[in-house]
């Protein structure tokens, strides 16, 4: 029997325009806000004077401070800490007087352009805030702009004037990972870094060159945040190809002990050496023999990236690592399962921790920082 209806739901739904698909080029800016953005922004927007010891007067301000601003590739983002004014409110039980403030990023495209590359925008600064607050921070709301303006009249006016208006348009949808902004934030004193230690304007343009250089890595590795499998051999092992994927898509070959060039010359040597032997005999003694780093030679490294004094507090010895994290990484890929220790929590904790390290270094952070998001956040408790 055939079932008697279907249910569609959408994955995105668009509240004021009608799209054919996700790369119809119709928005010219959009409006994000994300977790976590007005805690790391770090601005001194609340104001709150003491007078210690009178208590006459409780006072607080909400000061106005200015945007923030960065072009990159033709794209324009600026974030700007809106305040929210003091509104009263009086109940049965008594009255509050309450005000506040958040960050509102507004990314404008260099021309018209579709829902999906917003959509990738957006998806980078959650990556960042993710890294910056070491929790998975999502959007929690979105509007967009549309290119075409509106026109209307007044009839007020005479005689009438055409006037333009922009048309905003709101982006509900189910997502992978379910944002809480109304839930406490972290404590402050456990962000990996904040505008403090470097400002927007000097890491974002780095970060979107990391995150698009390595896009693959970074979709693989901060998945686990927004989405975490709920065994520790699958997140040991995307942890691990998180390692090999950014050192090849960050430094190439670099951390081989010899380079192609004479790998390819020791190659025509053996093939010259075995030219009267048989063919698969040829290519087993050739196996070895390739150009490149080898995952080992990768994982090594990738963890000398960071500041030597933050990294010890998380892997006191990079070999031991690299192997036992080769030694996993194989075991699962090509032994089903062999390889795999008792230890395989802690060694995708200390995995991810290395990759959150060397991240950082590549952002241009300092060794103090590192060393401070090591003891704070990073390190597995012992």
């Amino acid at each position: 029997m055939s079932p008697r209806f279907q249910r569609v739901q959408p994955n995105q739904a668009l509240v004021g325009v009608h799209l054919e698909s996700r790369e119809e080029t119709v928005f010219e800016s959009a409006y994000l806000w994300v977790e976590n953005m007005t805690a790391w922004m770090q601005q001194p927007n609340l104001i709150r004077p003491f007078e210690y010891p009178s208590t006459d007067i409780y006072a607080a301000q909400l000061a106005k401070t200015e945007p923030q601003s960065i072009t990159v590739d033709g794209w324009t983002y600026v974030v700007e800490m809106v305040r929210r004014d003091f509104r009263h409110s009086q109940t049965r039980g008594g009255e509050a007087l309450e005000g506040g403030v958040e960050a509102v990023i507004h990314v404008t495209a260099p021309e018209p352009a579709g829902l999906q590359a917003f959509n990738s925008v957006t998806l980078e600064f959650m990556d960042f805030l993710t890294l910056a607050s070491g929790e998975a921070s999502g959007l929690y709301k979105a509007e967009y702009v549309l290119a075409e303006r509106e026109t209307w009249t007044d009839p007020r006016v005479d005689p009438p004037v055409e006037n333009e208006r922009s048309t905003y348009v709101e982006n509900y949808g189910r997502r992978v990972f379910s944002a809480r902004p109304d839930e406490k934030a972290p404590d402050l004193h456990y962000y990996r870094f904040t505008a403090r230690d470097l400002s927007f304007v000097e890491a974002y343009p780095a970060w979107l060159r990391i995150r698009r250089q390595a896009s693959d890595a970074c979709n693989v590795y901060f998945g686990l945040d927004y989405s975490p499998p709920g065994f520790t051999e699958t997140r040991l092992f995307s942890v691990a190809t998180v390692v090999e994927s950014l050192h090849a898509s960050l430094f190439g070959d670099a951390g081989a002990p010899h380079d192609s060039t004479t790998v390819q010359e020791l190659r025509n040597k053996v093939k010259a050496a075995l030219a009267d032997e048989d063919a698969d005999l040829r290519d087993l003694a050739l196996r070895g023999l390739k150009p490149g780093p080898t995952y080992a030679e990768r994982a090594r490294y990738l963890a000398s990236r960071p500041a030597s004094e933050a990294l010890a507090l998380l892997i006191p010895d990079i070999s031991t690592w690299a192997k036992r994290l080769t030694r996993a990484r194989n075991g699962l890929a090509h032994e089903a399962g062999k390889g795999i220790t008792e230890d395989a929590f802690e060694l995708e904790w200390d995995s991810r921790a290395v990759v959150a390290l060397a991240l950082m270094a590549e952002l241009g952070l300092g060794d103090g920082v590192q060393l401070k998001a090591a003891q704070d956040s990073l390190a597995r408790p012992r």
